[in-house]
């Protein structure tokens, strides 16, 4: 690395050194101390030469070689950034701009980026003090990981967001204004695993982010259209009322089974009183068959609401596993529960 930086900074003898006014010759001056330095392996005193030199003179062969002083001293930040603008210069070299890429791509590893859009001509700041540029930006703006306040200023407003980044990955911000003039939509951003690879997720100032594509909010996962609340959704009702109605059946059932049982103490003690009843019209055996059909009747009855509450049981079930998340897809079909007033089960609906 020391022989790269000497190396491109010696043998650019291209530098526009012309001029030889008292701070030029100044710059010149800093710039031969830093290579120095850089020799000497102290590249924490290369790059402040380095960067004196350069807020004198805009040159590609100081740039590059401030970018891999601030590599060397862990300022990855800085050394990204600068690499970036080195690459945009139209006086270097394409094996220059291979080099600078490569390492740029290393950079992007131990740094965030933000993909920031707003407004045509909206000026962007970065933690207050950062000035990334103006509306479009040309590159991501590359920040140390943890968390950054992005603001975006235009003539369609002031727009301001808190987002967290993580070291090798991407975040999008974007300031979108809605159709009316002045009128903001909510900001958008959100983590993506490469830098060139963005995503997309929205949220306004002080809001929760939401979810987006192209600026559009999706609608959140449906669970039942909702009937007020939360909780209170249709398959939450429905199987409230499938599950009340369970209870309800087996219960009535249960009295029925009583009354059967009732009805057969009658019929025994009735048998006993009168043991000759075939084909016998008296009292008591009319009586003995009226007790006896009760009986029978109230079993049918109670056996009847038995299985009718467990299938709305099983109703409540299928429908609180089975409901829908969303409307079948046009040429699709699903399972939906079906209760009637002499069934319940389940119905296989769709399109074909």
């Amino acid at each position: 690395m020391i022989a790269a930086m000497s190396g491109s900074a010696v043998g650019a003898s291209h530098v526009a050194f012309a001029d030889e006014a008292t701070e030029v010759r100044e710059a010149k001056k800093r710039f031969g101390e830093g290579l120095d330095r850089a020799r000497a392996a102290d590249f924490e005193a290369a790059r402040l030469k380095f960067l004196q030199a350069y807020a004198i003179i805009k040159s590609p062969d100081i740039l590059w070689n401030l970018a891999l002083a601030e590599e060397k001293t862990k300022r990855d930040v800085d050394a990204i950034r600068h690499f970036r603008i080195y690459l945009h210069d139209s006086r270097i070299k394409e094996d220059d701009r291979v080099s600078a890429q490569k390492h740029i791509a290393t950079l992007a590893t131990t740094t965030g980026h933000l993909e920031i859009s707003a407004s045509m001509g909206a000026s962007i700041t970065v933690d207050v003090t950062y000035a990334a540029g103006t509306a479009p930006l040309g590159d991501p703006v590359d920040v140390e990981p943890g968390k950054h306040h992005v603001t975006a200023r235009g003539t369609d407003g002031t727009y301001e967001q808190d987002v967290n980044v993580e070291a090798g990955k991407t975040v999008r911000v974007a300031f979108v204004a809605s159709g009316s003039a002045g009128t903001p939509t909510a900001p958008v951003s959100s983590s993506a695993q490469p830098p060139t690879a963005p995503a997309t997720s929205a949220s306004a100032t002080g809001a929760a982010p939401t979810s987006t594509a192209a600026g559009v909010a999706d609608p959140p996962p449906d669970s039942g259209t909702t009937t007020g609340g939360t909780f209170w959704t249709t398959r939450n009702v429905v199987v409230i009322a499938l599950g009340v109605g369970a209870v309800a059946a087996a219960g009535v059932g249960v009295g029925f089974f009583l009354g059967a049982s009732s009805q057969d103490d009658k019929v025994t003690s009735l048998k006993a009183a009168n043991p000759n009843c075939a084909g016998s019209t008296s009292s008591g055996c009319g009586d003995l068959a009226a007790a006896a059909d009760a009986r029978a009747s109230d079993r049918n009855v109670g056996t009847a609401f038995v299985i009718g509450g467990g299938l709305l049981g099983v109703g409540a079930v299928a429908t609180f596993l089975l409901w829908p998340k969303s409307a079948p897809k046009a040429g699709g079909a699903m399972i939906v529960p079906m209760v009637t007033p002499g069934a319940a089960g389940l119905r296989f609906v769709g399109n074909f």
